[in-house]
Formats: C-alpha cells, structure tokens, sequence
C-alpha cells in the first residue's frame, strides 16, 4: 500500500490543483484510494465535500501531526494509494505526512522563491529519510510553465541541486484554474493530457498503483 505525499514549503506552488486532477482522473480510472488533507487550510477537502463531481472519493481532513500519523497508518491499510495533501509552508503535520511516505512529490513553479523552496522541501526529504532509516524517494514536477527559455532554466537549477526531475511539466491552464472553482475535471485538452502522462509516469517509477480502468479522453 503505497502512500504519495504531496509538499512544498512554498504555498501557491500548485500542490493542491495537482492533487484535484489526480483524483478524480484516478476515481475514474476505479483506483482504490484515499485522500487525507493535512492543510490546515483545507482546500482539497473542502473541494472533494463541497464540489467535486464524479465518483465517489474516499477523503479526510486532519492537521493535527499525532492524529495525522495514525490517520495515514490506518488509510494505508485500507487502500492501495493513499495521497496526502500538506500545507504551504514548513510544520509538523508536513514532516508527518513525508515521514510517512513511500514517495514525496514536489511541484515546482519557476520562480526564485519556488526553486528555493523546492529545494529546502528535497533536503527535508532527505533527512527524514535518514531518521527513518529508508529511502523515501523525492520528484519534482514542474508547473505553470509558460515560456520555454524560462522552462529550460528551471530545469537546470533543479539539475544543478541533483534533484530527480519528472520528464511531465504541467502549463499554465485556465482548465487548471476552472477546476478550482468548479468540480468538473476536464477530459480532454492539456490539463487532462498533462495530468494523465503525470499519473503514467509515476507508475512507471513504481510509486502509483496500476488503473483499474482504461479512461478514454
């Protein structure tokens, strides 16, 4: 049972947007999956309550670091994926939620203050992994890319701090924007294709279980 951890100690780099697209492509793709929202904003479990259209989605809100430690425990063992949701900035409930990792995944905007925070989000990674004696493996997806020259220089900062960047970068999309306010999720067109070879990719590292079902855009 896999457990996916969205962070990023830089808020609005698009953790949660990220996370609403995978979602609701994997509840219709028929995935066995829970989704825990340790953002003391709450955002993706206000989206999934309030929202969201589509099948059903097994979703949990709890910021709370020792609450949060069994709630991942506990999904776990109920589902093959669980994908954990963390807040904009450093706390306890994020270190949890890595801790708690099989993988961590690091979405990334281009800008100085992202690629800073991308960074220090990787080395948290890092030594968490040594205090839990394990590897917890750390990618980033680029996001909200709009300019190619700008692209290729973000992709060489996170080279350059030998961080395993994702082949998948993710545009800057008004059907990503559009999801936020609606609970449609898109089925055709960048954002669908984009999140798609997001999720194929991950499962071709070994950190996401197999589709239960072919999804034809």
């Amino acid at each position: 049972m896999t457990v996916l951890t969205l962070a990023n100690s830089k808020g609005g780099c698009g953790k949660t947007t990220t996370g609403r697209m995978m979602a609701a492509i994997l509840a219709m793709e028929g995935a066995d999956f829970a989704v825990i929202d340790a953002d003391p904003n709450r955002a993706l479990h206000r989206w999934l309550a309030n929202l969201y259209e589509g099948p059903a989605i097994v979703h949990k809100a709890e910021e709370n670091e020792d609450r949060l430690a069994h709630l991942i425990a506990e999904m776990r063992e109920r589902h093959a994926l669980v994908l954990v949701d963390t807040a904009g900035f450093e706390n306890l409930g994020s270190s949890v939620a890595i801790a708690s990792a099989d993988a961590v995944l690091i979405p990334c905007m281009s800008s100085e203050a992202d690629l800073f925070e991308s960074r220090r989000t990787a080395e948290k990674v890092r030594s968490l992994s040594v205090t839990t004696r394990r590897k917890i493996p750390a990618y980033v997806v680029m996001n909200g890319i709009r300019a190619t020259s700008v692209s290729a220089y973000a992709t060489q900062q996170i080279q350059e701090a030998g961080l395993q960047l994702l082949t998948t970068t993710f545009g800057r999309r008004a059907d990503f924007e559009a999801v936020t306010l609606t609970g449609k999720t898109p089925k055709s067109g960048e954002a669908w294709r984009e999140t798609m070879k997001l999720l194929r990719e991950l499962r071709s590292l070994g950190v996401m279980p197999e589709a239960r079902q072919r999804v034809e855009a």
